[in-house]
């Protein structure tokens, strides 16, 4: 009778795969329409804020109405956006009305400009920059802008100027590559993935299994989203931590993260920060370091200087742990706009372009809750 039943779990999950409808076919799904937005068919909607306003607030603006900071990514789209670029004057209160807001910035190394979406201006399609420019001017220009005859520019990020938001068409916002994160600042998707939608049989078929008791689950177990691997410290209910004691800016430890499949350490809570703090004393020295007293971590200084935001664009008072050394943050010499952790366990601001350690992180639902004892 088992048998009987086992075989029944198995007919449901394979009719679940094979039988039933995908979403795309049932429904026809639709962009977010905008207000004041202009579909370029096979390039997107672009939109022209006249109100001024600095380039992180204009980055939020755009992500409120579903979309991001433009991002030009051929001449094409150049051209749609100088087309409303034309006819949008005057812009009220801006530094410049010759200039516009772009999805782009070297906040985190000078010179090595990314998009709002991680991704170097160079591989965007469109890198063409306006006579001299970039040059930083006074040591400020962090932020990208569009100057009114179709070239680049580097401006104030605390200056406020009109701005250009961007809403891709259908199938890019359904792409993978949609699902970039800003230093990475989360953007919403437009469409949400496709998934199979279970037909009235699939349903009816796991509704009996589990009258009599059968968990499908131990039939088929959950599959883990991510690998755990031997080099991390894992902590029940926290996560997976690494402290990298070959050191990096802060952008490369970003980067490096990634590629072990995490980010850049941000700190929930102090139980978070006593694991650090411990890692720590096993890391004693970082050759090459500024500092081997500190460690990089996820949280950077926004754009006007007066906050600071996570990797994932979160207030990092918001993250449940916001305790620092004493007398910091101080933006030491004008230079400090990233975030670190020292070995006592509290926050420092510290300069990008400095090499130090860092502490990576993985998150992940599917992690077992193992003794750190049990873990390389």
């Amino acid at each position: 009778m088992l048998h009987f039943f086992i075989s029944f779990v198995i007919f449901a999950q394979v009719f679940h795969i094979f039988g039933s409808v995908p979403v795309s076919q049932q429904t026809q799904v639709s962009p977010i329409q905008a207000d004041g937005y202009v579909r370029t068919p096979g390039i997107g909607s672009h939109k022209i804020h006249k109100q001024a306003t600095t380039w992180n607030r204009a980055r939020i603006i755009c992500k409120e109405e579903g979309g991001y900071l433009a991002v030009i990514n051929s001449r094409p789209e150049l051209q749609a956006i100088l087309n409303l670029y034309g006819s949008s004057k005057p812009h009220n209160g801006s530094t410049d009305s010759n200039h516009i807001l772009l999805g782009f910035h070297d906040l985190f190394e000078e010179g090595h400009f990314v998009t709002v979406h991680d991704e170097p201006l160079t591989e965007t399609g469109f890198n063409e920059w306006y006579d001299t420019e970039p040059n930083n001017a006074f040591g400020n220009e962090d932020c990208g802008a569009l100057v009114f005859h179709g070239k680049l520019n580097d401006i104030s990020c605390d200056k406020p100027f009109a701005f250009a938001c961007e809403i891709p068409e259908v199938n890019e916002a359904s792409s993978d590559s949609f699902s970039h994160n800003i230093h990475s600042i989360n953007i919403r998707r437009i469409i949400e993935p496709q998934t199979m939608s279970p037909s009235f049989l699939t349903t009816f078929f796991l509704v009996i299994a589990k009258i009599f008791i059968i968990d499908a689950s131990l039939i088929f177990p959950p599959q883990r989203t991510q690998e755990i691997r031997s080099d991390y410290r894992y902590t029940p209910g926290i996560g997976g931590h690494k402290i990298h004691d070959n050191v990096a800016k802060w952008r490369d430890a970003q980067t490096i993260c990634e590629e072990e499949g995490g980010n850049l350490a941000i700190i929930n809570s102090a139980d978070e920060a006593d694991v650090i703090r411990r890692l720590f004393r096993e890391s004693p020295y970082h050759q090459g370091s500024t500092h081997s007293g500190y460690a990089l971590i996820g949280f950077f200084r926004n754009t006007e200087g007066d906050n600071f935001l996570t990797i994932h664009g979160e207030p990092l008072e918001n993250t449940g742990y916001f305790r620092w050394q004493p007398t910091e943050p101080n933006n030491l010499y004008g230079d400090e706009k990233c975030g670190s952790i020292g070995r006592d366990g509290l926050l420092n601001d510290i300069s990008c372009e400095k090499k130090f350690g860092f502490v990576c992180e993985l998150i992940d639902p599917n992690i077992p809750s193992v003794s750190l004892s049990n873990v390389a």
